[in-house]
């Protein structure tokens, strides 16, 4: 007879398992993947341990246990095999006070994994040269800052100063990360760059002689958001035999380089308007003898964005280039799933709709995913050349049988005339004697709600709350007139949506007159603040990590300069008024909705000056019942990636907040 579950609570997290970073070897047989658990610890706070493992792609069912490949208490990730397949590279520190460095692990005779690299500030992304004797590694070997220094003064030089996910004051320190050779047998490392803001991706041409690199031309052009293609010569032991000239202008936040199997083309991921940011991401090419970028995805979005809280790593998309055409991640109405993008723009998907697939490995025919549903986390799915597709993992096989109480439902649409957003909404097994809902609203606004997995939404759907999820304008995965609507009118459109959302929700709802609460971050925090300050309507609202003031954001937040002109389009000096009219605390003595006020102190995407701002305004006007919980030592990132116990303690005082407010 089965256990019986208890029922779901806060620190079920702690048994959720995070798989990314899929790899394939060149030959398809062998794969590998990250594993994430938490570590509940007696002697400190829960914290995340991460380790490299082996897949088995045998295909057995039910599948087997992932085996790991690393060992010891510090985190080890980034896999890549090397090209014949023997031995696997990783990114690991060995010692409390080191950095990461790459280290090289022998599959065929296993032992212990060795150490490659001895940068000062550490190994970051890089890639074994086809021929397996060596690699290009993003890093730097100029000193870090110590750590606990006395800092008397901090100068500050350039317009991109502050960066989320650093300690308070998230002022960046550390060095640029130029491009290194690496001989990982003769011991032989030599730098191969030195471009004015470091390099961010690196990809070998097939002939392991030329190098193609993404980075920026200047600091100025860096901090503008603008990078460029460069082409460089190497030698066979690391000479630098070209120097490094760009090939393309100033291309809009390219990433993802990938080199055609035959090396004449060069392709990237990137905006597909390349001087509008809210567009669809594209998939381009430039012919690597030179030319004017093309964009090969058309009016497609090839970037997954669909939202979930159980993901815990890196998460690579694509693209991969292969003699058929590329392979992508379709994003489209909130689904996310592996595609073949063939050479004259048309998309073949290769999983079926409605799941989220997160990250992606390709090699001879074979795609290796990480692919989640609304009640399902992240898993391992393997497809064969012929379509033919299974999973490989079930990390989270017992975890899931909490989550397959609740029920998902949808896409609906509301009316035409509420907007005609989609929206979906997770039934509990067990509804609240009140029926209420909570209506989450999703964060960019260029992500999408829909097909991923949420912890968050079955802990409330576990108290009996009715969730609904939904695209308003804004969103992204319905093309680029939907994404672009909100580009200098937050607050108009996408707010009617929400509210027609709301309507359409009740009208199907068990009790359309029961009560709805009202939640969201990011973006989804800025709609929160601006809702509440419009309509009544709701029992009680949770804010977090919101914006309440575009004045003060622009020069506060880490990509307020540039984010506020692409969304809100405006400057405080040019545009006080249009900043002041999108923001939510030009109505803020309108609110008499109680509101709980979330934020984390190291946010420096979103500062925690907004949530004091909202909070004090608030508090003042004395109209709503109103508390402000605060974060230390966390970011932007919280709710995904923060410390166990204090996402655990963010999740109580949610629900806490809404069952106090019934």
């Amino acid at each position: 007879m089965p256990t019986r579950l208890s029922r779901l609570t806060s620190h079920h997290l702690q048994d959720l398992v995070f798989l990314s970073d899929p790899r394939l070897t060149a030959d398809g047989q062998r794969g590998f993947c990250v594993r994430t658990r938490v570590q509940v610890r007696e002697d400190g706070p829960p914290r995340y341990h991460a380790e490299v493992c082996e897949v088995d792609l045998t295909g057995d069912d039910p599948p087997n246990a992932l085996r790991a490949l690393t060992t010891g208490r510090h985190d080890a990730d980034h896999p890549r095999p090397s090209p014949d397949g023997t031995r696997l590279a990783f990114l690991a520190k060995r010692a409390e006070e080191g950095e990461r460095q790459v280290h090289i692990l022998d599959l065929a005779r296993g032992g212990e994994a060795h150490a490659v690299t001895t940068l000062a500030s550490g190994a970051g992304a890089f890639a074994w040269r086809p021929d397996g004797r060596a690699l290009v590694v993003l890093g730097s070997d100029a000193p870090p800052a110590p750590e606990g220094e006395v800092v008397v003064a901090r100068t500050v030089a350039r317009l991109h100063a502050k960066e989320d996910g650093l300690p308070a004051p998230g002022i960046r320190t550390a060095p640029a990360r130029q491009a290194w050779f690496v001989d990982p047998e003769r011991g032989r490392t030599r730098v191969l760059t030195d471009l004015p803001d470091g390099v961010t991706d690196a990809a070998w041409a097939p002939d392991g002689r030329t190098l193609w690199l993404l980075a920026a031309d200047s600091v100025e052009e860096a901090d503008d958001w603008y990078a460029r293609l460069w082409r460089v010569g190497v030698g066979a032991r690391g000479n630098v035999t070209r120097a490094p000239r760009a090939v393309t202008g100033p291309l809009l936040r390219p990433a993802s380089l990938a080199v055609a199997p035959d090396g004449t083309a060069v392709y990237w991921l990137g905006p597909n308007d390349p001087e509008q940011l809210a567009s669809p991401t594209g998939a381009w090419r430039v012919p690597a003898a030179g030319g004017t970028p093309t964009l090969c995805s058309g009016a497609h979005d090839v970037s997954p964005a669909v939202g979930g809280d159980a993901r815990h790593g890196r998460y690579p998309a694509g693209p991969v280039a292969t003699g058929d055409g590329l392979m992508v991640i379709q994003h489209r109405e909130g689904a996310s799933v592996p595609a073949l993008l063939t050479p004259n723009g048309e998309l073949h998907t290769r999983l079926p709709g409605e799941r989220a697939t997160t990250a992606f490995a390709h090699a001879a025919g074979r795609t290796l995913c990480v692919v989640e549903t609304p009640t399902r986390p992240g898993e391992l799915t393997l497809i064969e050349p012929d379509g033919s597709h299974g999973s490989v993992s079930a990390e989270n096989a017992d975890a899931a049988r909490r989550f397959a109480r609740s029920t998902f439902e949808g896409p609906y649409v509301s009316p035409e005339d509420a907007g005609g957003a989609a929206w979906w909404r997770l039934l509990p097994a067990k509804p609240r004697r009140d029926h209420a809902l909570v209506v989450q609203v999703h964060g960019g606004p260029h992500t999408s709600a829909g097909y991923g997995f949420s912890f968050e939404h079955h802990l409330l759907a576990a108290r009996g709350y009715t969730v609904v999820i939904q695209n308003p304008r804004g969103s992204a995965s319905y093309g680029a007139a939907h994404a672009l609507q909100v580009l200098g009118a937050y607050g108009g459109g996408d707010a009617d949506d929400v509210l027609g959302v709301v309507d359409a929700a009740l009208s199907a709802h068990a009790d359309p007159a029961a009560p709805v609460h009202l939640a969201g971050g990011s973006y989804g925090g800025f709609m929160t603040n601006w809702l509440v300050g419009r309509t009544d309507r709701f029992r009680s609202a949770v804010t977090q990590r919101s914006i309440c003031n575009w004045i003060s954001f622009y020069g506060t937040s880490d990509i307020g300069y540039r984010f506020a002109e692409y969304e809100v389009a405006g400057t405080p000096w040019a545009d006080l008024g249009r900043l002041w009219d999108q923001s939510p605390l030009k109505h803020v003595a309108n609110v008499t909705t109680p509101t709980l006020v979330l934020h984390a102190e190291a946010d420096h995407r979103c500062p925690i000056e907004q949530a004091e701002q909202w909070f004090t305004a608030l508090k003042r006007l004395g109209r709503a019942d109103t508390k402000l919980v605060r974060f230390p030592d966390e970011g932007h990132e919280l709710s995904r990636s923060g410390r166990p116990d204090r996402r655990m303690r963010r999740l109580d005082e949610i629900v806490g907040w809404f069952e106090g407010h019934a």
